[in-house]
């Protein structure tokens, strides 16, 4: 049985029937804690792009920042795993990069599987995929897509040529992109 926590109704679009939905807190995981202690495995696949740091000004560690969407919902759940104590498995959805400009992305999830790796009774693995993008799931994220592909076409081709331990190769290593992932292609139907 397959089962995916929901912070709101919002969230639940045309899914699968074969899929329970359960609506609880990934920053309380006391609120799926059942779920949890049933459950053979976890996927947190919680996280945000662009954080209300950002967009509203929002300090560090607030909700809605890189350290409480990537970072602190992880290692919640991970601590509920450890303390229910079955050698339960936890993948995270890391990433390779982070986008331009906005390390806290990248470095609040590498913090995230830095804790679960640590875990004594908890099996973690890390996934790192580069930037996902949907026309279904998130239209918005397919123009972001189209930049990146031009991007990396042009920008490789120069990046390239700059020689190492530069200053200019250390401010273009800021722009360098990953391989979009298309959502519709990677998704495995149930």
């Amino acid at each position: 049985m397959l089962r995916s926590l929901v912070g709101s109704e919002m969230c639940i679009r045309d899914r699968s029937d074969k899929v329970t939905w359960i609506k609880g807190d990934a920053m309380n995981p006391s609120t799926f804690q059942d779920a949890l202690k049933e459950s053979q495995a976890v996927i947190h696949t919680v996280g945000t792009l662009i954080d209300t740091s950002l967009t509203q000004e929002c300090d560090p560690g607030e909700p809605g920042t890189y350290e409480q969407m990537n970072r602190d919902t992880a290692i919640a759940i991970g601590n509920k795993l450890e303390e229910i104590n079955k050698n339960q498995k936890i993948v995270y959805i890391s990433a390779s990069r982070a986008p331009p400009f906005l390390k806290r992305y990248l470095t609040t999830k590498l913090e995230a599987e830095e804790h679960l790796r640590n875990l004594k009774n908890v099996r973690f693995t890390a996934l790192r995929p580069g930037f996902i993008y949907s026309k279904k799931e998130r239209v918005w994220s397919v123009s972001v897509q189209l930049l990146m592909s031009t991007w990396q076409f042009g920008f490789g081709s120069i990046y390239n040529l700059v020689p190492e331990r530069t200053y200019l190769k250390e401010l273009m290593a800021n722009f360098d992109v990953d391989t979009p992932i298309d959502l519709e292609l990677s998704l495995i139907h149930i």
